[in-house]
């Protein structure tokens, strides 16, 4: 059975995560970027890097209809939690760059009301 690995947002710290899974016989099969003038350039730091293109698309909905086994999430933390709860309401174990508290002008109540949403969430991974 393949492995299928996405990655949510590609940044610099992305190209890491995804030297990073590819080093370790898991490379990235999908990566989700908002920005379609961003695809291209993704394209080619995959194809320098690594020899291959991963499907790269824009459409958030698409991207969790993909057969995906693994998610690296890299996108900017104020968008962390959402792609939290899509990837575990389809089961899928996430990696998540940056901690939910990384966001900007969060209150510790609301913090603490994601983290018991996420806590309680019957399949968390």
């Amino acid at each position: 059975m393949d492995k299928y690995t996405g990655i949510i947002g590609f940044g610099s710290i992305a190209k890491i995560h995804s030297r990073i899974m590819y080093e370790n016989n898991n490379p990235i099969n999908f990566v989700f970027t908002r920005s379609k003038s961003r695809i291209q350039k993704i394209k080619k730091f995959f194809k320098k890097e690594f020899s291959y293109v991963p499907e790269i698309v824009n459409d958030c909905n698409i991207f969790f209809s993909k057969k995906i086994c693994s998610l690296v999430i890299s996108s900017p933390p104020s968008t962390h939690f959402n792609y939290l709860l899509k990837a575990f309401d389809r089961k899928i174990p996430v990696f998540c760059e940056k901690p939910l508290f990384w966001e900007k002008n969060t209150s510790f109540k609301e913090l603490e009301k994601k983290i018991n949403i996420i806590e309680s969430h019957k399949n968390k991974n």
